[in-house]
C-alpha cells in the first residue's frame, strides 16, 4: 500500500469515522444499549518485577476459572467483528481476550492456560522489538499463528507514540510493518491495536481504508452495536486492575448511548486545557442521577441539563494520556459504562 493510498483513504473516510466513534444514530438506539461482548487486554504475565503491565499467575489462573465455571463464552476477535459486520447474534455472556505486545511470558505462561480451557484470544505482535530481549521469537509468533485459537494482530512496526507522528509517518511505520508480518508468517493481519491505545480519529479512518477491519484501543468499555469498529474500547487487565473482583465488574458493563460527544477527537490542543467534556445521552438509558465521572481515581464535577451532560475538571489535565470513565448505575451488579481517551501531546511515558 503506497503512502498515497493511505492519505487518501484518511480524506475518504474520515467524516464517517467521526460520526459513529461515541455516537448513537437514531435507528439504533431503538435496540437500547445493547452489550456485544467485553474485551480484556493483557501484556505480561507472572513478571512480577515489572507490575505496571503485568497480570500476576494466580490471578490470571483466577480470571480463566471464572469465566469458565461462570458460562462465559469467550469468543473470538474475528467472531465479534463478524457481528458487527453483519448483525449475526453472540452469545449474551460474550468475551474476547486480547494480548498486546507478545512478550515471551504471552508464549510461556499465558498460551499454555488458554489453550487448556480452549479459550480463543487475538495477539497484537509490533515487529521492531519482535524476536528481541524479553519478547517472542518469529519462530514462536508462527507456532502460535498455526493454533486455531490464536489469531495474530498488527501493532504497528516500532510501538511509538503515534499520534505525535505525520500521516506519511504513519503510512511509512504501517508498510514496514507489513513488509515483514508478509515475510515472516506470509499474510498481514486485518486486525489492529494502537500502541498505548493512543489515536486520532483520521488515523483510524485510514487505518480502515487500508484494510484493517478492527482497530483496538484501551479506553474502557465494552461493545455495542454502535461501537465504532475503528476504535475498540478494551478493559485492561494489568497492573492495578488484575483482582477477580476488577473481573466481575468489568463483566457487568454495557455502553451507554450517547450523541454529540465533545472533544470529537482525543487529541487536544495543549492551549484548551482542561478541556470542556458535553455529550448527549439518550433517553433510553433513564434517571441520570447517578452518573459519575472519575479522571485518574479522582472524581470530576458532572453537571446535568435534561439529557445533556457536562464533565468539569478542577485543574489542567497532565500531559499525555488522560482516560475519563463514566459509570451511571443500572441494577442488578450492571453498569452503564463509557470510557474516553483525553490526550494532551507533550508527555510521553
Amino acid at each position: 500500500m503506497s503512502d498515497f493510498d493511505f492519505c487518501e483513504g484518511l480524506r475518504r473516510v474520515a467524516a464517517a469515522v467521526t460520526a459513529a466513534v461515541l455516537t448513537t444514530s437514531a435507528a439504533g438506539a431503538a435496540s437500547g444499549a445493547e452489550r456485544l461482548a467485553t474485551i480484556l487486554v493483557y501484556h505480561r504475565f507472572g513478571e512480577d518485577h515489572i507490575p505496571s503491565t503485568n497480570t500476576p499467575l494466580t490471578d490470571f489462573e483466577a480470571h480463566l476459572e471464572h469465566l469458565a465455571s461462570e458460562g462465559y463464552s469467550v469468543i473470538s476477535l474475528d467472531r465479534l467483528v463478524t457481528a458487527m459486520e453483519t448483525g449475526a447474534a453472540l452469545p449474551e455472556r460474550s468475551v474476547v481476550i486480547t494480548i498486546d505486545d507478545a512478550y515471551r511470558s504471552t508464549y510461556e505462561e499465558a498460551w499454555p492456560r488458554l489453550r487448556a480451557r480452549g479459550f480463543p484470544f487475538a495477539l497484537f505482535v509490533a515487529t521492531e522489538p519482535a524476536g528481541g530481549r524479553g519478547y517472542m521469537s518469529w519462530d514462536e509468533v508462527l507456532e502460535m499463528d498455526a493454533d486455531p485459537l490464536v489469531t495474530i494482530g498488527h501493532h504497528s512496526h516500532s510501538h511509538g507514540h503515534m499520534t505525535n507522528f505525520s500521516a506519511s509517518e504513519r503510512a511509512a511505520d504501517f508498510e514496514r510493518a507489513a513488509g515483514i508480518f508478509e515475510r515472516e508468517i506470509g499474510y498481514v493481519p486485518e486486525f489492529f491495536a494502537y500502541p498505548y491505545g493512543e489515536y486520532t480519529l483520521s488515523w483510524a479512518a485510514a487505518l480502515e481504508e487500508a484494510g484493517m477491519r478492527a482497530s483496538l484501543a484501551q479506553h474502557s468499555g465494552s461493545v455495542g452495536r454502535e461501537t465504532s469498529a475503528g476504535v475498540l474500547p478494551r478493559f485492561a487487565m494489568t497492573g492495578f486492575h488484575t483482582s477477580l473482583d476488577r473481573l466481575k465488574l468489568v463483566l457487568g458493563t454495557e455502553p451507554v448511548l450517547v450523541k454529540n460527544f465533545e472533544p470529537a477527537d482525543p487529541v487536544l490542543d495543549v492551549a484548551d486545557n482542561p478541556p470542556l467534556v458535553r455529550f448527549e445521552v439518550d433517553e433510553l438509558e433513564g434517571d441520570l442521577g447517578g452518573l459519575a465521572c472519575y479522571l485518574g481515581g479522582e472524581r470530576a464535577e458532572v453537571v446535568v441539563d435534561g439529557r445533556t451532560v457536562d464533565v468539569r475538571f478542577g485543574g489542567v489535565l497532565p500531559l499525555g494520556r488522560n482516560r475519563l470513565n463514566c459509570t451511571l448505575p443500572r441494577g442488578g451488579g450492571v453498569w452503564g459504562w463509557l470510557g474516553v481517551l483525553l490526550y494532551y501531546p507533550g508527555n510521553d511515558d
